[in-house]
């Protein structure tokens, strides 16, 4: 399975395009100042999704599936 990417990405609700809150999954070093990422971030097609132009929330999946039938 390819990995998404932003370019792959649309809004399955209004088509936006320009810019998503993704869920990711990192490790961090955490101490009384809060965290600081130490490493390479992930997400892929199950990660959770929000469109911020009209706040669809559903999965990377269904984004990527909406910018399939939009090409």
């Amino acid at each position: 399975m390819r990995r998404p990417r932003f370019e792959d990405l649309a809004c399955p609700r209004c088509g936006h395009h320009d810019d998503f809150h993704v869920d990711i999954t990192a490790t961090a070093y955490l101490d009384a100042s809060g965290p600081t990422v130490e490493s390479d971030y992930f997400w892929d097609e199950a990660s959770g999704c929000v469109c911020l132009s009209c706040h669809y929330d559903d999965r990377v999946a269904e984004f990527t599936k909406a910018a399939e039938v939009g090409s």
